[in-house]
Parts: C-alpha cells; structure tokens; sequence
C-alpha cells in the first residue's frame, strides 16, 4: 500500500501490510430468525410435525459429503441425511 503526505506530492510512504484470513468451506444459509450458526426451531405441538428449512452452501472446489448424524432420536430429523455438495453450490 502507497499513500501521500497531505500537501507534499513529493513524499509517499510504502507500507507492507500482512494478515491472516479464514473462509468456511461449508456455511449454512437462509437460517430462522437469520441466525449464522444456530437452528432454532421454536415451539413445537406434541404429536405435530413441525419443519425448518436452510441452505447448505460449498464455498470450496471440491466436491463435500454431509452425514446428520441424530443418534437414536428418532423424533428429530435432517432431510437429505446424507449427500454431496459440489464445488461452489448450495443444496
């Protein structure tokens, strides 16, 4: 980066800056409530069906495998379960 001295045309200043950045591979988008890393499914009646919708987003080039993994709860669900997300989609 270059910058002038206000007023001097003739002195400039070069400064290195350096960082360290992080991108997510996999992100999750269109979340209730517009929340970033929490599914808040609310209030639900017992014996109803209730669904939450998002978007998985693959901001990588390659090709990812998702798994839910819900243990023995059968009550809670993830459709897909298991898939693939190609390079730069979303699912």
């Amino acid at each position: 980066m270059t910058f002038n001295t206000l007023h001097n045309p003739y002195e400039q200043h070069k400064v290195v800056v350096i960082g360290e950045g992080y991108s997510e591979s996999i992100t999750f988008e269109g979340l209730p409530q517009d929340m970033e890393d929490e599914l808040i499914i609310g209030d639900a009646v017992v014996n109803k069906n209730k669904t939450s919708s998002f978007t998985l987003m693959n901001s990588s080039d390659h090709v990812m495998k998702f798994n839910w993994n819900q243990g023995d709860k059968d009550e809670f669900r993830f459709y897909p379960q298991v898939g693939h997300i190609q390079g730069h989609t979303t699912k």
